[in-house]
């Protein structure tokens, strides 16, 4: 993915990411949709990941694209990678994790 400007804001994670907490993490991103340079989401701290929130990881990351806005995830935790991988999207976890 491109980089689109040289500013970047940091949007950390929560421990889990549910189904309860897809609303919550969808209004996180949202507010950042029309914000110049790259998101860093940061998910060190996941513990627990549903597909629901990787569904609004993946609705934001294409949303953002349109908004000529990038997008990484910064030190996914082995759960993070597990989930991802078992949804067959490993090239995308590779792409958003790669150094910004």
């Amino acid at each position: 993915m491109p980089e689109f400007g040289s500013s970047q804001t940091v949007v950390s994670l929560p421990a889990i990411l549910d189904l309860n907490s897809v609303v919550a993490l969808k209004a996180s991103l949202a507010e950042h949709i029309d914000m110049p340079g790259v998101l860093a989401i940061d998910c060190s701290k996941v513990e627990r990941i549903s597909t629901p929130a990787i569904q609004v990881l993946l609705a934001y990351a294409k949303s953002s694209g349109m908004h000529d806005r990038a997008v990484r995830l910064r030190d996914p935790t082995d759960t993070v990678r597990a989930a991802f991988d078992d949804l067959g999207l490993h090239e995308e976890l590779t792409r958003w994790s790669a150094a910004s």
